[in-house]
């Protein structure tokens, strides 16, 4: 039985797609329901609500598994250290994402017509971007790249 075996590059180019990209999935989901219910979605009310957290969570989760299933393969001390702090990091970022969008949700049971601010909008942008970033890295360490 022949064994694949990836460069880091591109256990990182198939793990953006693998589950970067089909993360966005449920974001899709949306749009289209609001397109054939005839609706004027805007990037706001697309965003708006932090689902994009929720989102960047998993992401995340997904993120700090790749150093952890990697961690019985660790050699050198360095790398372990590498691999413990972007776990570290990445359940500091799925506690502040957690955090954010539990406000957002209690500000919409309190008040049910909560209108989209353009903070949660970027804000959640810039989360999910930076998860992705963070992934990344945190494939590249347990595929044992720089």
């Amino acid at each position: 039985m022949t064994q694949w075996k990836l460069k880091p590059w591109q256990l990182v180019t198939l793990w953006i797609f693998g589950v970067v990209f089909a993360s966005l999935i449920p974001l899709l989901a949306i749009y289209f329901r609001s397109r054939f219910n005839g609706d004027h979605l805007t990037f706001d009310r697309l965003l708006g609500h932090g689902d994009l957290l929720l989102i960047s969570a998993i992401v995340t989760i997904a993120a700090i598994l790749e150093p952890m299933r990697a961690l019985d393969k660790v050699k050198e001390n360095r790398q372990a250290f590498s691999c413990a702090m972007a776990v570290i990091g990445g359940m500091l970022l799925i506690s502040c994402e957690a955090l954010w969008y539990a406000c957002i949700s209690g500000d919409t049971l309190i008040d049910k017509h909560v209108d989209p601010d353009m903070f949660t909008v970027y804000g959640s942008l810039f989360v999910f971007a930076f998860s992705a970033v963070c992934g990344a890295i945190c494939v590249s360490i347990a595929a044992g790249g720089k």
